[in-house]
């Protein structure tokens, strides 16, 4: 492996490190706040099945700060992950595999956050990373 390969795969690394401390368990430098997330979000509750049910809400009050954090919170977190993927793994060389990737890790983070309880399973969220990780993707490719 050369010094640029190296160099990607750390950045890759970090990358996954940062997604997941800031964005899927939302940590905001206090360990008891996470805690207290836990013990008091009754399991089974934080759920979303209906597609698209609380993105046509937030598109409706796109004008609002709120929805358009909401929104762009849950793609451009994770347009790096489309981007370096297939540039670490170099297998995942066609749409269709990245993909596949992409749908299988978003929805695992999902079930991380339900089971966890430190956040929701929301299929509006699987959707919109999905979307953030193809536009990733579209760049690099479009950058070869």
């Amino acid at each position: 492996m050369n010094k640029k390969d190296r160099f990607i795969k750390s950045i890759w690394y970090l990358y996954l490190l940062l997604l997941f401390v800031f964005v899927i368990i939302k940590f905001r430098g206090s360990f008891a706040e996470l805690y207290d997330k836990i013990v008091s979000t009754p399991f089974g509750t934080n759920y979303n099945f209906i597609p698209f049910h609380s993105i046509g809400y937030q598109l409706a009050h796109f004008s609002e700060g709120w929805a358009k954090f909401n929104l762009l919170g849950n793609i451009l977190p994770f347009l790096p992950f489309g981007f370096l993927l297939p540039s670490v793994y170099h297998k995942i060389n066609t749409t269709a595999k990245m993909m596949i990737t992409a749908i299988l890790f978003v929805v695992f983070l999902e079930l991380f956050q339900f089971f966890s309880r430190l956040g929701s399973f929301d299929i509006d969220d699987v959707i919109l990373n999905t979307f953030g990780i193809y536009i990733g993707y579209l760049v690099k490719r479009i950058g070869k």
